[in-house]
Parts: structure tokens; C-alpha cells; sequence
């Protein structure tokens, strides 16, 4: 099994200030974008960078509370097979147990846990610490 790590997701409280930061730092980051519900850029090498605005994360995790601090960054990584991503989960969970918050869900611009011929399967991981 090979993994490709594939995604970088934020999430901000201001998109369209988010996006400014970003462009400003070099990234080719869509103008007049701050009302969207998810940004994607596709970094070189393939890497996508997106955004989300809160209301995103809440409608699809409820009670969603925006972190402070350290924490907010989560990425997805993906291989050819849903067994790939549960093999990979249980592995890291092993290995880390106390560390990254695994998802084997879909996530807004990333493929789900069950590929078709246009999609991969995916791990999404929420970092505890930047």
C-alpha cells in the first residue's frame, strides 16, 4: 500500500482575510472568494491547500467549537483502496493513540472511504498541534 498525502485543510473565521494572508505569502488564491463554502488550491506536486469557513465544519459536525491556540490544521492522505484507509487507520491509532483525531468520512473536497472510478479513498486527520 502506498499512501499520497493529498490535502491541507484550514478553517478561519474570515475566508476572503484568509485567502489575502495566503496570496500574499505567494499562493495563487481565487480573488473575491470570502462569502464560498470551501477553496481549494492545488499545490506543485498536487498537494491541495483549502479553506473553510466555520459554517462549513458545523454543518457537517455539529457543536463544532473554533479552536485557540495550537491545532488547526488537518490533512488527508489517500490510497488506492477503502481497506488501504482502514488498514492505515488502525494503524496509526496504534502507533499514536493519543495524538491525531482520525475521520475514515468524507470531508468537503476530498473523496470518501469508497472510490469509484474517479475517486481515491481517503484518511482525514485533524493535528493536535501545529
Amino acid at each position: 500500500m502506498t499512501l499520497t498525502f493529498n490535502f491541507i485543510g484550514i478553517v478561519t473565521r474570515d475566508l476572503g482575510a484568509s485567502l489575502d494572508f495566503y496570496r500574499a505569502l505567494g499562493l495563487d488564491t481565487p480573488e473575491g472568494q470570502g462569502s464560498a463554502n470551501h477553496i481549494e488550491v492545488e499545490l506543485p506536486g498536487g498537494v491541495k491547500l483549502a479553506w473553510d469557513p466555520v459554517s462549513t465544519i458545523e454543518s457537517f459536525q455539529p457543536g463544532y467549537e473554533f479552536p485557540t491556540g495550537p491545532g488547526r490544521i488537518s490533512f488527508a492522505v489517500e490510497t488506492d483502496s477503502p481497506a488501504g484507509v482502514d488498514n492505515t487507520y488502525a494503524e496509526v491509532v496504534g502507533r499514536f493513540p493519543k495524538q491525531p483525531t482520525l475521520r475514515r468520512g468524507t470531508h468537503p473536497g476530498v473523496s470518501g472511504t469508497r472510490p469509484s472510478a474517479t475517486q481515491t479513498a481517503t484518511l482525514c486527520i485533524s493535528t493536535p498541534h501545529s
